[in-house]
């Protein structure tokens, strides 16, 4: 008999057992005793109270076999709890949460067996925007990346996450990608992955001090992927370079994205690598490796279609590297027309990210030539940095420009 039975059934066993005890002192003390006295109905009550007494009589006497639940117990259980005079809305409002809380474990149970599966399953799934991403840094299309593999078809459904591809479809892609196949595999939550997103976020709002303290939280020997590890570093030089005015640092960390890339890729963050390397070296006045880096990245660009090819913002970061690198390097012709590419390709993606620094860039660029056209461009483009500095938050640019100007008065004012 089971414990909701015996709750149940209790009142009624009370009843029972007050009615022996009563009985026996009846048949002690007599008819004349005051328990009898009490039991005794009036006269005027007799006729109706005894066949009430026979009737209650019965139902005691009656056995309920154990986990049976009589219509009695069920109506006695329904009105546990419940008011009189309670209206149809409030009696069905209690019976659902009672079906509620009834049915909440199995539905609970339900939803993490669902939940189970769907990770499971979607585990390839969910990468699909990784291997859109991969693609594109390589220029590759859909039927390029598809050739031998699958069909065209198959690259564009996994890359909208309609379709899960086989392993062994799944391990050709990675080899043609130049990518392990666990980096396409891996799962979003991974201890990197999440916090490498933050971080991009925060760059992407300029916030560097705060990008570059979450990086130093980040232990290197628990990041899961190759690629995770690439952009780790990634950050970490840029950051270095561009914030902080530490060449060396930032050098180390370029060099650790070649390092851990299968040679002769074309990824466009492998060229980006490159490009920021060379920067490095030309902070440290070693410009003959800067210019071998140089030659190495245009070869690359040569061969991607970046009229076609969403680059994203490595694209953007890319041209602004190169765009320094033949600033550095005293090109300046090519530094303005790479400039005007970089410009390009942020107003392609549609955000403003790094668009105040190019312009900024292209400022330098154009005072270096000389000339009085290039003086009026150029002050065009500050007053662009400027402004868009102002709007994005990039109080350091937003500094620098303002101090500029301050000086470029005073110079001809004298």
């Amino acid at each position: 008999m089971d414990a909701e039975f015996l709750q149940d059934m209790l009142p009624e066993q009370q009843a029972g057992e007050n009615s022996v005890t009563g009985a026996k002192q009846i048949q002690g003390d007599g008819l004349n005793s005051p328990a009898a006295e009490s039991l005794q109905p009036n006269a005027d009550q007799a006729s109706v109270a005894a066949p009430k007494s026979r009737r209650t009589d019965r139902k005691r006497a009656r056995k309920v076999p154990a986990g049976v639940t009589t219509s009695a117990t069920a109506k006695n259980k329904k009105r546990v709890g419940q008011p009189k005079n309670q209206s149809v809305a409030q009696k069905r409002a209690v019976q659902n949460s009672a079906v509620t809380e009834k049915t909440a474990p199995t539905e609970e149970k339900k939803k993490r067996k669902k939940r189970k599966i769907k990770s499971d399953a979607e585990l390839v799934k969910d990468n699909g925007p990784r291997v859109r991403e991969l693609r594109l840094s390589l220029g590759l299309s859909q039927a390029g990346l598809a050739d031998g593999i699958c069909t065209q078809a198959t690259i564009s459904l996994v890359e909208k996450q309609n379709k899960m591809p086989s392993m062994d479809t799944m391990i050709k892609v990675a080899e043609r990608l130049h990518e392990q196949v666990s980096d396409l595999i891996m799962r979003q939550d991974s201890y990197a992955h999440s916090r490498l997103q933050f971080i991009e976020d925060q760059m992407h709002h300029y916030k560097f001090k705060q990008a570059f303290n979450a990086l130093l939280t980040i232990e290197e020997s628990r990041i899961e992927s190759n690629a995770l590890v690439r952009q780790y570093h990634s950050m970490m030089g840029a950051l270095e370079l561009l914030t902080r005015d530490n060449p060396v640092e930032a050098g180390g960390h370029f060099a650790r994205v070649l390092a851990t890339t299968k040679q002769n890729t074309n990824a466009i963050a492998n060229v980006v690598a490159k490009l920021g390397l060379g920067l490095a070296y030309a902070d440290l006045g070693k410009l003959e490796k800067t210019q071998v880096l140089v030659k190495d990245a245009t070869k690359v660009l040569g061969g991607i279609d970046t009229n076609n090819a969403n680059l994203a913002d490595d694209g953007v970061a890319l041209y602004w590297y190169l765009t320094m690198c033949y600033q550095a390097l005293s090109e300046r012709a090519l530094a303005v027309e790479t400039s005007k590419q970089a410009i390009t390709q942020a107003l392609k993606n549609g955000n403003l990210y790094l668009l105040d620094e190019i312009y900024a860039t292209t400022a330098e660029c154009l005072e270096s030539l000389g000339g009085a056209r290039n003086r009026n461009k150029a002050i065009t483009a500050t007053q662009r940095a400027l402004s868009l500095a102002r709007i994005v938050g990039n109080q350091d640019l937003v500094n620098k420009l303002v101090a500029k100007s301050d000086e470029s008065v005073i110079v001809n004012c004298k």
